[in-house]
């Protein structure tokens, strides 16, 4: 008996112990909302030290490995280097693991681990890895399944699912073999209008940890894959001025609206701080904003991005614009400087890749400047230079200028909805192709289908986003397969 009472009371203590271990719980507190500006501004190292003194306070709390993950993934993102990913790496699955000892009755414990694992996930397709990005996105696909068979109308887990299904719905033809084999389906659709309607509910609005991010990637996928910046991203109430990557996406879509000279003045208010980490690329976009209207200064911003990044990327395309830009200036001698030291470098990008058919393709430099034109929204401006009988002339001698000249011509009346004129260029401009395909040939099927679907002829339209889809081994095919998988969805609506 009294064997029996000794051992009960080792049990009791036990169950005791047990219970006065602490729970692991995702609880908000003012001090994050606080951690999360700092990591959106780039402000790593602050960021860093007060999530250390947060966790030493509250040492269960498990949205602080979840803003680790965030922390990390901008430290492996803004150097634009496979090494700076490849040292976060264990480390962020390890904070992955940490998370999902969270309850499975808090809807956070699989949103946080889905979007860590897709932020995984997209660093590997960045730099190439493709069997790790696929194993990444299933992960998250299987944490946000099990999240919405339990919170089925929870707006955060609404809006992962709908990210999901969006990205599965457009993914290019090598990355889908992957998740036919796990059985994936995506819809861009379904997959926009679950973000949409999670991103308008009061809880999201009012949350401080997912508002701004979750709004960021909304216009980061109309504008991606709709080519539609009619909402920007400031629209939604981001501060967009301190925070160099919200800054940047608000760009591209003001220049998508047409807004160059907009998106410069907005870049113009980047801060400048020791505290900041530093992100070059922003450097050699200013540099491309400012050679759309052909602004001699931007040479200085390609200059500046060459000597402090230490990526390895868009060093070709930074030469490649210079080149452009002391062309245009009369500076020949520093013309062909530029362009010597592009042909030497290593393609490292497709924005490499795409930079180097253009060295090669010796297009008439005024043909060159309609495509900038056209890129920074000055239509007037770009059909203007496109209407010059010389360069008809001249473009009339060679394949490749000829079919660049029909497309820029249907690209800009497309813009302009001039239908039946982008129709015709569109057309001139496949017969132009040649025999080996490039973006801009592949671009002008693209088009073409979506100048049917805009002239409501839809047979048509189908058969060029078909045609689209056989093009692929340039740079940038893969976008383009999204935009073509995405208009072929819209159909069959």
């Amino acid at each position: 008996m009294a064997f029996l009472k000794k051992y009960f009371y080792i049990l009791i203590f036990l169950v005791s112990s047990a219970s006065l271990k602490a729970e692991l719980t995702f609880e908000y507190h003012p001090e994050l909302a606080r951690i999360q500006q700092l990591i959106l501004d780039a402000k790593l190292k602050e960021a860093n030290t007060l999530l250390n003194a947060f966790e030493r306070r509250y040492p269960n709390n498990l949205f602080i490995p979840f803003l680790k993950g965030r922390l990390l993934f901008f430290q492996a993102f803004l150097p634009d280097q496979e090494s700076a990913f490849v040292e976060v790496e264990k480390e962020l699955s390890q904070l992955i693991d940490q998370i999902e000892k969270g309850s499975i009755h808090d809807p956070h414990t699989f949103v946080c681990s889905s979007e860590l694992y897709l932020m995984q996930a997209f660093l590997n397709m960045r730099y190439g890895n493709q069997f790790a990005a696929a194993w990444n996105g299933y992960q998250a696909f299987n944490r946000l399944e099990g999240g919405k068979e339990r919170f089925p109308d929870n707006p955060l887990v609404r809006f992962g699912n709908g990210l999901l299904l969006t990205t599965v719905g457009s993914l290019p033809e090598n990355y889908r073999i992957f998740t036919k084999l796990i059985g994936m389906k995506g819809s861009v659709e379904e997959g926009m209008n679950l973000m949409l309607m999670a991103l308008k509910s009061k809880s999201i609005g009012s949350n401080v940890l997912f508002h701004d991010e979750f709004a960021y990637m909304y216009c980061l996928v109309r504008y991606q894959l709709l080519e539609d910046s009619s909402q920007l991203l400031s629209s939604f109430g981001v501060s967009v001025e301190t925070s160099a990557f919200m800054m940047y996406m608000e760009s591209l879509q003001l220049v998508q609206k047409g807004q160059n000279d907009k998106a410069i003045l907005l870049l113009n208010k980047r801060l400048s701080s020791k505290e900041i980490e530093p992100y070059p690329y922003m450097d050699f976009v200013m540099g491309k904003l400012l050679l759309n209207k052909q602004d001699p200064k931007a040479a200085t911003w390609f200059v500046k991005f060459l000597n402090e990044s230490q990526g390895p990327n868009h060093r070709v395309a930074s030469y490649r614009y210079l080149w452009w830009n002391y062309a245009f200036n009369g500076q020949t001698a520093a013309a062909e400087n530029a362009k010597a030291k592009a042909l030497k470098l290593p393609s490292k990008s497709s924005s490499d890749a795409q930079a180097i058919t253009d060295l090669t393709q010796d297009l008439p430099l005024d043909l060159i400047r309609a495509r900038l034109l056209f890129d920074g929204g000055y239509d007037k401006l770009a059909w203007e230079v496109l209407n010059k009988e010389s360069l008809k002339e001249i473009c009339d001698r060679s394949i490749p200028a000829k079919h660049e000249y029909h497309y820029r011509r249907g690209r800009v009346s497309f813009r302009q909805n001039n239908l039946a004129m982008a129709e015709s260029e569109f057309s001139l401009a496949i017969s132009n192709c040649g025999n080996e395909m490039n973006f801009s040939c592949a671009n002008s099927y693209l088009h073409l289908a979506y100048t049917y679907l805009n002239l409501r002829e839809i047979k048509e339209a189908e058969e060029f986003f078909n045609k689209t889809l056989d093009c692929k081994g340039f740079p940038y095919y893969e976008g383009l397969h999204q935009k073509a998988r995405t208009g072929l969805e819209e159909l069959k609506r």
